[in-house]
């Protein structure tokens, strides 16, 4: 190996084990469509029913965001366009779809000891839940679409596998745009605390049926946009340097 690639590269690790603290702050890179429970949250929230809403879905005319809570039911929100502009929609399933699926690819086992559920031979590509999701939507406009767009691209697209979402009780919120996903648990502080009060924000506006919520929110969009705009330019910096070795 070339000598200043590898003391490129040697600087480098030093400089990510540093700044391991700044690296949490980042989304964990996740898989966009998942078997088992995730695929069926997925399956279940997301307008995938049709080949072609699919490819919506992969290709990034339709983006937006997953939450599953620990207890509470799984909803998402997420953007399309339609004839008379873009709309974000809200899904919310009736009940907790992990609870409700566990019944079914997991055997409920007693004894004296206590109780343990063994996983048996159904498929999570089987479950098929005859449960209510409600639906609402909110009509959003064009600049207002770009800036919530622009973030989960920039929030997708700047993380990392090394990030962490492990966790006990709390919520995972998962960001999907363009075919790629990305996720975060409960973040106490930082970007993605900011990222996720978003989320939260727009779950709020589409519930209310007031666009004003997002309008509110938008000077705090475009300042988290910026923050990771930074990231993709040390990243292009960082790429562009490593060629020149």
């Amino acid at each position: 190996m070339n000598i200043r690639k590898f003391l490129f590269l040697a600087f480098t690790f030093i400089a990510i084990v540093a700044n391991a603290q700044e690296r949490i702050d980042l989304l964990q890179t996740s898989k966009y469509f998942k078997r088992g429970y995730i695929g069926l949250v997925e399956r279940m929230l997301l307008p995938q029913a049709t080949e072609e809403e699919f490819d919506e879905l992969v290709y990034g005319r339709i983006w937006g965001i997953i939450s599953r809570p620990s207890f509470s039911a799984e909803e998402s929100v997420y953007c399309v366009r339609t004839a008379l502009g873009y709309k974000l929609v809200m899904r919310r399933a009736e009940r907790n779809i992990w609870y409700a699926a566990r019944d079914i690819v997991y055997d409920r086992i007693e004894n004296e000891i206590g109780i343990r559920f063994e996983r048996n031979n159904v498929r999570w590509e089987d479950v098929d839940l005859k449960m209510k999701v409600s639906e609402t939507e909110l009509f959003i406009t064009d600049n207002q679409a770009s800036a919530l767009k622009q973030l989960i691209s920039l929030a997708v697209n700047t993380s990392s596998p090394l990030a962490s979402v492990i966790g006990l009780d709390g919520e995972t919120t998962v960001f999907f745009h363009n075919g790629y996903a990305a996720e975060c648990w409960s973040p106490q502080d930082g970007k993605l605390k900011q990222l996720v009060d978003v989320t939260k924000a727009m779950k709020e506006a589409v519930q209310k049926n007031d666009n004003t919520i997002i309008q509110e929110i938008l000077p705090q969009v475009q300042s988290l946009t910026q923050e990771f705009q930074k990231l993709v330019q040390d990243w292009a910096a960082s790429q562009s340097l490593d060629l020149a070795f």
